[in-house]
């Protein structure tokens, strides 16, 4: 369940790392516009197609979301719906609802299950949030940023292990890099992405292994030795944290990129709307070269086609 005390009592401490981020992806990118190539989810192609893509010495390269940011699109408007219409209680502290619930024994069992029903909503929107590939890789070439890394042009998220190849890493190993290149560059940022995602959560929900008692979210796949599957349960008090930083994570993640879109776009017109990129890959062996991406007003996308 969501509150507004509990929300600004979060931001309070994402939106000053986020900007700290900013201004760091700035001073440690390996060249002045890597910060660009992660707001047009910039990628390398096989061959030529249909569509926004050019090519250097055989270097096929597209610039764009495409899809995946339709589908990031279609996820952020659906979540601002889900916000607007369940940020319960804003008039209420957070700490003040749970007293007012632990007190009213002769409704515990309704309103118990009316916020389980609620939850169960909102789980399914943590696991959106964390299945959603460009989110991932967002996160992912932003810590690159962060520590001083190049822009990765091969990257892509493979299903499991035997795709991992040539730039190709499961989402498991996404997040190890993730969380290693944010430890030392961005601590608030490595905390929040450390703990928001909770593995073992993601799967019992993907899989429907959970089970709702006593305002508490049993967790059937639960391993009493096993690595990252030793969490019986999840209390409801915890969940609503959980979750209140995932949507902040979230919606944090997304203004970080719209200031990075204006900022290119501002500095775009000292230069006629273009700004110079670096493209590269690493496989089958490392090669790197320079050329013009070129932007336009009101919707401030990069394109490597010159404005007509």
């Amino acid at each position: 369940m969501l509150f507004e005390s509990l929300l600004t009592s979060i931001d309070a401490e994402l939106s000053p790392a986020f900007d700290q981020a900013f201004n760091l992806c700035l001073k440690n990118q390996t060249h002045k516009s890597d910060l660009l190539l992660l707001i047009e989810s910039a990628s390398l192609v096989k061959e030529p197609e249909n569509g926004n893509i050019s090519e250097i010495n055989k270097i096929y390269y597209t610039l764009g979301e495409g899809w995946s940011g339709h589908c990031q699109s279609t996820l952020h408007q659906f979540i601002g719906d889900y916000v607007k219409g369940n940020l319960l209680n804003s008039h209420v502290e957070y700490g003040s609802y749970l007293s007012a619930l632990k007190g009213n024994y002769p409704r515990l069992d309704e309103l118990e299950r009316q916020e389980a029903s609620i939850i169960q909503v909102e789980m399914l929107i943590y696991l959106k949030i964390w299945e959603g590939e460009l989110f991932l890789k967002q996160w992912y070439q932003l810590s690159l940023l962060l520590s001083s890394q190049d822009y990765d042009w091969d990257f892509d998220i493979g299903f499991d292990r035997r795709n991992e190849k040539d730039g190709v890493l499961t989402r498991s190993t996404v997040h190890k890099k993730v969380s290693k290149n944010l430890r030392l560059s961005n601590p608030v940022l490595h905390r929040y992405f450390n703990t928001t995602f909770v593995s073992q959560l993601r799967n019992a929900i993907a899989h429907s292994q959970y089970a709702m008692f006593g305002r508490k979210i049993h967790l059937t796949n639960f391993r009493k030795n096993g690595k990252g599957y030793d969490r019986s349960h999840i209390d409801f008090e915890e969940w609503n944290e959980l979750f209140a930083k995932t949507v902040s994570l979230f919606t944090r993640l997304g203004i970080f990129v719209n200031k990075a879109r204006d900022f290119y776009f501002q500095e775009s017109r000292e230069t006629r709307m273009k700004r110079e990129i670096r493209v590269s890959r690493r496989f089958p062996s490392y090669s790197s070269l320079l050329t013009v991406a070129y932007t336009r007003p009101i919707f401030k996308d990069w394109s490597p086609y010159p404005n007509p």
